[in-house]
């Protein structure tokens, strides 16, 4: 009887795994930021958004128009309430307590000061400018003003856990 082989897998199939560097202050930004980072334009609504966060398990957005980086949106945006002057018990859902709705775009809830870092920079800036600002990410621009990546303190996080591992 004559085995037959199992499919080869797509590579679709498998996400693709990121090798996680152990930290280092001089290193590139670009090595240890998240490529490609998921967009939405400013008149997205924000309801949709907000599930793309959700969906994707990301903590921010980048918000570009006309392949310009226009702002940065994060789940805290979308928990801001837009009733101040009203308990959330007075509100019917918490959809519309939050601005989780459609009623929003997320040019209303985005911040457009955005505040980058070049793909070359040493780590140890990024680090600072989170420190500093109290950011929790950073668009990633290449030498030409291109969005190439976002890099998170989650990222920076991950990198001293891997250099903490390679030296046991």
């Amino acid at each position: 009887m004559r085995k037959t082989r199992k499919p080869a897998r797509k590579k679709a199939d498998k996400p693709e795994k990121r090798v996680i560097k152990p930290y280092d202050p001089t290193g590139p930004v670009r090595d240890y930021m998240t490529p490609n980072p998921s967009v939405v334009s400013s008149e997205t609504g924000a309801k949709t958004g907000f599930w793309i966060l959700q969906a994707k398990g990301f903590k921010q957005l980048l918000v570009m128009d006309r392949g310009k980086l226009v702002g940065i949106v994060s789940d805290r945006d979308f928990r801001r309430p837009q009733f101040r002057d009203k308990p959330m018990g007075e509100v019917e859902y918490w959809e519309e307590y939050y601005r989780i709705n459609d009623l929003y775009k997320i040019k209303d809830i985005k911040t457009s000061e955005v505040i980058t870092i070049n793909e070359n920079a040493p780590l140890i800036d990024a680090v600072r400018i989170f420190m500093h600002k109290k950011f929790n990410a950073l668009p990633v621009l290449s030498n030409s003003g291109k969005l190439v990546g976002i890099l998170t303190v989650h990222d920076i996080l991950s990198s001293l856990v891997s250099s903490y591992k390679n030296k046991r």
